[in-house]
């Protein structure tokens, strides 16, 4: 039987490593090495740093100028050279992750080849739209437009129930397929586990673990609700309780944080770590972690929840779209969307070791999911198109 040959469309991409770029790059990776694709990557390139050097050519890009209030993200040239290339490969089917300008071009290839065009809806867009252009009628609008994106797709897939409904509010009404999120990153032995944190340890200069460790590992930016961390830290601090925060990453709105910290006197509690993009780094500090903090109301579906879950360390969301398959105080905790109900829970779990510890096992139990799984439900759905 002769390979497939899918593209996967999306501006992220490493080395843009945020959840959307992770699922793309294991989806790639699993699909070639474990199903014998052949996998075409059309995708970005910060226009700062130039095309990575690691690249293939398997791997198209085009320039992105990025645009500090968008994070990672920015302009996208379309050059009409780049199109055509990525035009000119035989593709069996697409999968598109945007409804923006590479997720458009994908479609727009698909329809032409009359072959079939998946995409996935990743993340709230109205939400995006919104904050940067803070006018509610031209959110509305353009979401309006970006929703043709959908309609025209034969085949759309969400992460979760939640994320279907947020999608469905935006004015689609055509079926979805669930394929939730997973995660790259093995369930270690206790051996590994213990090697994890000591290797932590490491990479923030302690010499040992002398109070509990917070964790959040994300893009630093007020959409991950960021500033509640920050306020909740600062309640724990006035009522003596002592604890490790560490951030992980970096965004357009780090420096406003590291600000408020030392407004707040929280310097001796807080290590911004900054970005890393070695996974063994990343899974390190969810070892040696005690609770991962993550109290976004825009993800859609975070990798956080199943990364934490690898591990056996419990994740404290708020009730929002990414919560779901969240039980409370069974395969993790949520709290309310505010700094006191935050802090007051983060206080709560991090004196009771034995509930913490149970809930952390529930959630490897029950919320761990390896991409291999995720892989499996979407090389079925892209065949069964294929098909027909």
């Amino acid at each position: 039987m002769e390979k497939i040959v899918a593209g996967e469309f999306s501006e992220a991409y490493p080395p843009l490593m945020d959840g959307v770029g992770q699922v793309v790059k294991n989806y790639e990776r699993i699909l070639r090495d474990e199903y014998g694709y052949n996998v075409y990557v059309v995708t970005t390139y910060d226009s700062k740093t130039g095309i990575p050097d690691t690249d293939n050519h398997a791997i198209i890009r085009f320039p992105m100028h990025v645009i500090k209030r968008l994070g990672a993200y920015g302009i996208t040239v379309m050059k009409r050279d780049i199109k055509k290339k990525a035009a000119g490969i035989d593709y069996d089917i697409i999968h598109t992750h945007s409804p923006f300008s590479i997720g458009s071009l994908g479609r727009r290839i698909a329809k032409k080849k009359h072959i079939p065009h998946v995409t996935t809806f990743h993340s709230q867009f109205r939400t995006d739209v919104l904050d940067f252009t803070h006018s509610k009628m031209l959110a509305d609008i353009v979401t309006k437009y970006l929703v043709r994106h959908y309609k025209k797709a034969d085949a759309v897939i969400a992460p979760n129930h939640r994320s279907a409904e947020v999608l469905r509010s935006y004015g689609y009404k055509g079926p979805v397929t669930i394929i939730e999120n997973a995660t790259d990153m093995e369930i270690p032995s206790q051996e590994k586990e213990e090697e994890y944190r000591a290797h932590a340890l490491s990479l923030l200069g302690l010499c040992a673990k002398t109070r509990p460790v917070l964790l959040f590992v994300g893009q630093h930016s007020d959409k991950k609700n960021i500033p509640l961390i920050i306020e909740s830290l600062r309640i724990l601090k006035d009522k003596g309780i002592d604890f490790q925060m560490v951030f992980v990453g970096d965004g357009e709105d780090r420096k406003k944080y590291v600000e408020m910290i030392r407004e707040y006197g929280l310097q001796d509690n807080v290590i911004f770590y900054g970005i890393t993009r070695n996974r063994e780094d990343i899974a390190a500090f969810y070892s040696l972690s005690d609770l991962a903090v993550f109290p976004s109301l825009y993800d859609t579906s975070s990798l956080v929840k199943r990364e934490s879950a690898a591990h056996a360390t419990p994740c404290l969301l708020v009730e929002s779209v990414t919560s779901e398959g969240v039980k409370d105080k069974f395969n993790g905790f949520i709290a309310k969307p505010d700094a006191a109900s935050y802090a007051e829970y983060i206080e709560e779990i991090l004196s009771d070791n034995s509930l913490r510890r149970t809930v952390g096992e529930n959630a490897r139990r029950t919320l761990y999911r390896n991409f291999s799984d995720a892989v499996r439900e979407l090389d079925e759905l892209y065949r069964k198109l294929i098909s027909h």
